[in-house]
């Protein structure tokens, strides 16, 4: 390979510091086609992909009374969403080839190297220039740099489109029953909803699973079924769809003038596997005088799986603690989805009194069959404690033997139904107002928390198989888990709002507590990585708590036309440091700092 012959013309210590260069004369490489360069094909720069998305809505609704006082409802709605992605990957076989000396658009034959047969230069020779800082690189051997040609036909789009539609159809008639309770007449609303649902994929030929499930293109019969691409997977085309149908009905029962409740349910058919539900639910709310309200509600939901959860595969990057690097995880449908459902229960008092009002609520919700993704971290355990006896080896593949961390590829992981969640919290609020203050302006104080108790998650157990133990999420950052969104144990919002006029001045503070990063230390130099400092091993152990403020201004002119101005994150406080590829945890922290908002609106006639 003359590519790797200038190398060790440069750096002849090569050979005589490795032994097996003399009697086996071959390097095994594993690495990006194209990175401190960057891409030959375009002159050095960034590969580009592109993201594209339309959506549509259109509404209508008929409503009315029947002659008896009775009033009726009919509301039409239909939804498109088209998602195209494409996004460029370096085909194996290709690699291979050119690795070989057997490159290039314009190859024939088999000699390498000749009748324009080009070799793919992996080392630093082939490099020009350091692709973000333009520094020239002093071991560039211009007689083996790659090729914008060879770099062009190295690389292919990985291209899919997504289409998403929805049409739903309600009808709903609601009054007075005429049946006479303690504190009135019963009340009534029933109704229907009819619902179609599509989703279609359409890959191209480079994506598409049933076309190129191989590396070699058109190939069918391989054993690891990974496509033409080094890390994107192929896509199955999809064209399902389904129909959905729930009928409903309600009553207001004011069993008297202090205490009413209101019982419902709902009864919905998704068809095929998924099936039937019908599920109730129950309020009720007692006037124990005229400040102090009581109220609680107890019932069930159930959710379907969506149909792009049903089928298809995508695939992400992600970084792997065992291989201390990034690595494809491959996510794939599952028709076998079965719905998830809850038992849901909340008690709790509103207390109003003058310029005060306030509420405290108790929550508690019993998850049975959530529809997850499976996390890859505890099945590649699995499968590293015994890679040739785990039930899971299959998924994982590697690059080369003994299966190890250091030469796992990729893993491929379900959409499945989850270990069932039993949680609860509180929530409380309050706010007191002085109407009238500082010459005619009225000022407002209150804030708001959420207080989660527990989280508790049953032990994951995957084809009979329990990989993870059950645990409380609460108060942790659940990277381990990967299906279990961070979950600090409470966050609040105070607020001091000031208006007069036509003018209203707004302050506002959120607050959210630490919580742990329940993950080991990160391995330390001596233990092999070479790109991180003893200081840094013990941060972000735990992700610290939070205080942003935000100041917002609102001016209401005439004519229904109204202008604001905020600024968010008023003292740029930015977000805590997170061990996660953003350096902060994107589902809980708010990483932009101080941010400018300006509005306006204008409302026109009737609209």
């Amino acid at each position: 390979h003359p590519g790797f012959q200038a190398l060790l013309s440069q750096f002849p210590s090569l050979a005589t510091a490795n032994p097996w260069l003399a009697t086996a004369p071959a390097v095994l490489w594993m690495g990006r086609s194209f990175g401190w360069g960057g891409f030959p094909g375009n002159g050095g720069g960034a590969q580009v992909g592109s993201r594209s998305y339309e959506a549509y809505r259109i509404s209508a609704g008929l409503k009315g009374e029947f002659e008896n006082g009775w009033g009726w409802d009919l509301a039409f709605t239909h939804m498109e969403d088209v998602g195209k992605r494409s996004t460029n990957d370096t085909f194996v076989d290709r690699f291979n080839r050119a690795l070989g000396g057997l490159g290039g658009p314009n190859c024939t034959g088999t000699t390498p190297g000749a009748n324009g047969c080009l070799f793919y230069n992996p080392f630093s020779t082939a490099i020009r220039q350091g692709a973000f800082s333009s520094a020239p690189n002093p071991n560039f051997v211009a007689s083996v740099e790659n090729s914008p040609a060879l770099a062009n036909w190295l690389v292919g789009a990985s291209y899919t489109e997504a289409t998403t539609r929805v049409t739903v159809f309600d009808a709903v008639v609601n009054g007075e029953t005429g049946f006479q309770l303690g504190g009135g007449n019963v009340a009534f609303a029933a109704g229907m909803q009819y619902r179609t649902d599509a989703y279609a994929l359409d890959p191209n030929d480079n994506a598409d699973f049933t076309k190129n499930p191989c590396p070699v293109p058109g190939q069918t019969n391989c054993t690891t079924k990974t496509g033409v691409f080094g890390f994107l997977a192929p896509t199955t085309p999809a064209d399902v769809d389904r129909n959905v149908w729930g009928v409903f009905t309600e009553l207001n029962l004011p069993f008297s003038e202090q205490f009413e409740g209101q019982l419902a349910i709902r009864h919905e058919d998704y068809g095929g596997s998924i099936g039937a539900t019908t599920n109730p639910k129950l309020s009720l709310r007692y006037e124990v005088t005229e400040d102090l309200v009581l109220r609680g509600s107890a019932g069930t939901t159930f959710r379907g799986p969506s149909l792009n959860q049903l089928s298809g595969q995508f695939t992400s990057l992600a970084f792997v603690a065992q291989a201390a690097a990034f690595k494809a995880i491959d996510t794939f449908g599952n028709s076998a989805l079965d719905p998830e459902t809850a038992t849901t229960f909340n008690v709790g008092a509103v207390f109003n009194r003058g310029d005060f009002k306030g509420s405290i609520d108790f929550w508690s919700f019993d998850f049975k069959d959530p529809i997850i993704v499976e996390p890859f971290g505890p099945l590649l355990a699995n499968v590293l404690a015994n890679p040739t006896g785990s039930p899971f080896a299959n998924r994982v593949t590697f690059s080369a033997n003994p299966p190890t961390a250091a030469t796992f590829e990729r893993i491929r992981v379900n959409i499945a139904n989850g270990p069932d969640v039993n949680t609860s919290g509180i929530d409380a609020s309050a706010e007191y107002s002085i109407p009238d203050v500082l010459g005619g302006a009225a000022v407002t104080f209150g804030g708001d928390m959420s207080y989660v108790l527990e989280y508790k998650v049953d032990a994951l157990v995957i084809d009979g198989v329990r990989i993870a133990a059950p645990f409380d999420a609460v108060g942790r950052f659940n990277r381990t888990a990967g299906y279990i969104r961070p979950m600090p144990q409470w966050k609040a919002n105070v607020f001091i709002e000031y208006s007069r006029d036509q003018h209203n001045l707004r302050w506002v503070a959120r607050y959210i507590t630490d919580y742990k990063d329940e993950r080991g230390d990160l391995p330390s130099p001596a233990a092999g990585n070479i790109f991180l400092a003893a200081p840094v091993l013990d941060r972000g152990r735990t992700i610290d708590s939070s205080l942003q403020q935000d100041l917002h201004y609102r001016w209401k002119g005439d004519n229904d036309l109204t202008i604001t101005a905020s600024v968010i994150d008023l003292f740029d406080e930015g977000a805590p440091f997170a061990r996660f590829d953003t350096n902060f945890d994107p589902y809980t922290g708010r990483a932009f700092g101080r941010t400018f908002k300006v509005g306006v609106s204008k409302k026109f006639g009737g609209f």
